[in-house]
C-alpha cells in the first residue's frame, strides 16, 4: 500500500499543468504518509450547490439532462453566466486531456475534485 503511494506521489510530482492541482510535498502524520496539496477555497460542487446548481450538476453526470436541461436554462443563465460555466468544463477538459498525454489516469473525475 505504501508502495502504491509513493509511485502515485512520484507521477504527481512531474506533472505541471494549470488545470491539475500541484504536489507541494509529501509528510508523514501518525505514521500516515500524506500529499501536500494547495489550499483551495472551495471546490466546484460546494461552488455550484451554492450557486443551486447541484441538482443540474446531478442531471448532467447521470446523462439525463436533454428535457430537463432545456427546462433548466434560463434558471442557469440567471445564477451563473453561459460563459462561466463553460470555463469549469473546459478547465477540467483541459486537465484531463493533459493526464492522458501523460499516460495518468485520474480514476476519480468528479466536481468534488475540480478546484
Amino acid at each position: 500500500m505504501v508502495e502504491d503511494f509513493l509511485r502515485e506521489v512520484l507521477v504527481m510530482r512531474q506533472l505541471s499543468h494549470p488545470n491539475v492541482m500541484k504536489l507541494l510535498g509529501v509528510t508523514v502524520h501518525e505514521k500516515k504518509p500524506c500529499i501536500i496539496l494547495p489550499l483551495m477555497m472551495t471546490d466546484l460542487r460546494t461552488y455550484l450547490k451554492q450557486h443551486k446548481l447541484v441538482s443540474f450538476l446531478n442531471l448532467v453526470l447521470m446523462q439525463q439532462y436533454t428535457f430537463l436541461f432545456q427546462l433548466c436554462h434560463k434558471i442557469l443563465l440567471q445564477t451563473l453566466a453561459e460563459n462561466e460555466l463553460q470555463s469549469f468544463a473546459l478547465g477540467a477538459v483541459h486537465g484531463m486531456e493533459y493526464l492522458s498525454l501523460q499516460s495518468v489516469v485520474h480514476r476519480d473525475l468528479a466536481a468534488r475534485n475540480c478546484m
